[in-house]
């Protein structure tokens, strides 16, 4: 997605978007909806400083991080989970992103391509390089051509679920993969939940991902 494009998607949602500030020591509300909220992180919040300690479990994997460029996404539909995205500092496509309720941490790599000035495609994988689902986020018309290669282990963070999308129908009712066609398709209903998709492709993706895996444990 090119600069032009990213600045026209920002025109259109400035009316939910609150201007970011680059202090270390401040946590700024960088996007809201009903459905996900993102926050930037300064990193010598409390926050951040909790952050740099939980990394030290996966100090073997070398990751170089900017920790300046924290960012937090909380869900209305997921009870107990944060999100965090954390830019590679040798590497422009790369972050960190990972899932913690405040005890466990799942980690993730989410690499971006950009194929033309419309799509860019997202590859998310664990931290061993297995591949687990890809996706394109659109500029029009958010997110597209979602792949699941390997399932997301969500076991380990124990997580109260709380499904509350924005249409009746209870996605989590279906398997994995239909699950995650269902939430696309709800959250195109949606205008609030189709910007958020388009801003915040990764984070979105996210959270709909990890709401399908938790019902794939509970609804075998």
């Amino acid at each position: 997605m090119n600069n032009l494009k990213l600045n026209l998607i920002v025109i259109l949602i400035s009316s939910i978007l609150i201007s970011c500030s680059k202090n270390d020591d401040e946590i700024v509300r960088k996007f809201s909806s009903p459905q996900i909220a993102v926050d930037k992180i300064g990193s010598e919040t409390s926050i951040g400083k909790k952050i740099s300690i939980d990394l030290k479990e996966i100090s073997d994997k070398n990751f170089k991080l900017n920790l300046k460029k924290i960012e937090r996404s909380t869900y209305t539909y997921l009870k107990d989970i944060q999100y965090f995205l954390i830019p590679f500092s040798n590497h422009k496509s790369k972050s960190l992103g990972f899932y913690s309720n405040g005890k466990a941490q799942l980690y993730t790599i989410v690499e971006s391509e950009i194929i033309d000035s419309e799509n860019t495609l997202f590859k998310i994988s664990d931290i061993d390089n297995k591949p687990l689902h890809s996706f394109v986020i659109n500029s029009k018309k958010g997110l597209m051509k979602y792949q699941k290669q390997n399932s997301l282990n969500v076991s380990s963070l124990k997580l109260n679920q709380d499904h509350k999308y924005p249409a009746d129908f209870n996605c989590g009712t279906l398997n994995f993969t239909d699950c995650i066609e269902c939430g696309i398709d709800v959250c195109t209903q949606d205008w609030r939940c189709a910007i958020a998709a388009i801003a915040f492709g990764p984070e979105f993706a996210a959270g709909l991902a990890l709401t399908c895996g938790i019902e794939q444990i509970d609804n075998p």
